[in-house]
């Protein structure tokens, strides 16, 4: 399994466009990156770079794909976050630091973070030549990267798009509060 380098920085340039009818005749939304309603909110601005696009692949890396349908608040606060002119990395980091990772994690050891993220993204448990492979990129254990920098790139990969059904997620939009 290989992980891509990070996408941060980059920007889509595609259209949105939603449609929709009703007796009173039909109506079509063209750019529309975010709904609010005054329960809820629906975001599509799903793609790499865009705020609610690195929110759900942050979260389905960090904590799995199940949490952005069950805590749409993560979902708010990471939007706030990218709004604000927070960084992949800075995020990244700041979701390592959370009290749900960590008892996911169990720990903050090099071996807990790879077990914990690869199975997130990949949905399976990873070999131990997988496991020493990414351990060996992080600080502390021979690598140079940091955990926030090797989470970058587990949200950026491929295999965590589809894990975490961001196709499925850019037809419907992210539900957050």
């Amino acid at each position: 399994v290989g992980w891509p380098p990070s996408q941060r920085g980059r920007t889509s340039s595609r259209r949105r466009n939603r449609s929709g009818s009703g007796a009173e005749g039909s109506d079509t939304l063209t750019s529309i990156e975010r709904f609010q309603f005054s329960d809820k909110g629906l975001a599509f601005d799903l793609g790499v770079g865009e705020a609610a696009g690195n929110t759900v692949r942050i979260i389905g890396a960090a904590f799995d794909a199940n949490t952005i349908q069950q805590y749409p608040d993560y979902v708010g606060i990471g939007l706030s976050l990218f709004d604000g002119g927070w960084s992949l990395q800075q995020v990244c980091a700041l979701a390592l630091g959370t009290n749900l990772y960590l008892s996911l994690a169990g720990s903050t050891s090099n071996v807990d973070f790879v077990n914990t993220v690869f199975t997130n993204v990949v949905n399976r448990s990873p070999s131990t030549e997988e496991r020493d492979y990414f351990v060996g990129l992080l600080q502390d254990s021979g690598g140079s990267m940091t955990q926030a920098e090797l989470l970058m790139r587990a949200a950026n990969a491929d295999e965590n798009a589809v894990h975490i059904n961001l196709v499925g997620l850019q037809a419907s939009g992210v539900e957050f509060v």
